[in-house]
């Protein structure tokens, strides 16, 4: 692994659909699995599997725009909505519209935790792409410029390196270590607030191989 911190996994997610969705079809864009509290992560964490043919479809559209940048390197980035980003990055933001696929499965996922629909204009979504030597280092997101409430669903993930967050200084989780890596497979959706949100930096380990594209 990237990340040299020993740590505990967190739980896998279970795929067993729950009564309410057992006869929902994938192309209605529900989630495929009740929404999972991360029991061995940061208080505020979780997570939720959503549509395999949903994600496959938001992968495509992502990739095309990561490949239709001018630049080249070991962490892109395309964002969309409004705009975060510094605008000597990649590009500034693309319309939500441009990106039906993104925009349905932003709509699975609020589904899926049982959220209410984002307010679309104000809305932030970055797709990131890291290949080998991209990393994103250890941070807080910034409550004065994000909400409460941050999603991110990783599409593809072929790396060594996935989700992982550090418990503050002081903190002590059980006899567990304090360095929690998220169960990362295409489609996992995870939701952070509170502790998780505030209180637990987080962070993509440098990537030693393969390639890895999420969407928050």
């Amino acid at each position: 692994m990237g990340c040299q911190a020993t740590g505990t996994d967190l739980p896998q997610l279970s795929h067993k659909r729950s009564s309410a969705l057992s006869n929902a079809q994938p192309s209605m864009g529900l989630a495929t699995a009740q929404p999972s509290i991360q029991a061995n992560g940061p208080p505020g964490l979780k997570a939720v599997l959503l549509p395999h043919m949903a994600t496959l479809a938001a992968l495509a559209e992502c990739q095309t725009a990561v490949d239709n940048l001018q630049t080249d390197g070991k962490h892109r980035a395309v964002e969309i909505g409004k705009p975060y980003l510094d605008k000597n990055q990649d590009q500034s933001a693309f319309p939500i519209t441009d990106f039906p696929e993104v925009e349905a499965l932003i709509r699975a996922a609020h589904a899926g935790f049982g959220h209410a629909e984002p307010q679309w204009d104000r809305i932030n979504v970055i797709i990131r792409s890291y290949r080998k030597g991209g990393t994103l280092t250890p941070h807080v997101d910034r409550p004065d410029i994000f909400g409460k409430d941050v999603y991110t669903c990783v599409l593809a993930n072929t790396s060594n390196s996935r989700l992982t967050f550090h418990a503050p200084k002081r903190a002590k989780w059980g006899d567990s270590a304090v360095a929690y890596r998220v169960p990362e497979a295409p489609g996992l959706c995870v939701h952070l607030m509170g502790q998780a949100r505030t209180t637990w930096k987080h962070e993509v380990p440098r990537l030693q191989t393969g390639h890895r594209l999420p969407v928050s």
